[in-house]
């Protein structure tokens, strides 16, 4: 979703005129920092599901009612 760029504007002097933020640019520099945060659990997520993948397609897998019976029989003490 794209914003116009009156709503951008808006958007980054709020959390000045509230002094949440110091300036427009600490503001800008959170943003970045969060998208950075955003993108590294992206890949992490992605870099699991092809490990997941990879080992479905290398037969390394569990049915359900054996991983279920595995944690009863842990937890169940």
């Amino acid at each position: 979703m794209r914003n116009d760029p009156g709503n951008l504007e808006e958007t980054v002097e709020q959390p000045v005129e509230s002094g949440h933020f110091s300036t427009p640019g600490d503001v800008l520099d959170e943003g970045v920092r969060l998208v950075a945060e955003r993108e590294r659990l992206l890949q992490s997520i992605d870099a699991g599901i092809e490990e997941g993948l990879a080992d479905l397609g290398a037969g390394r897998i569990h049915s359900a009612a054996d991983v279920r019976a595995r944690l009863v029989t842990r937890f169940a003490s």
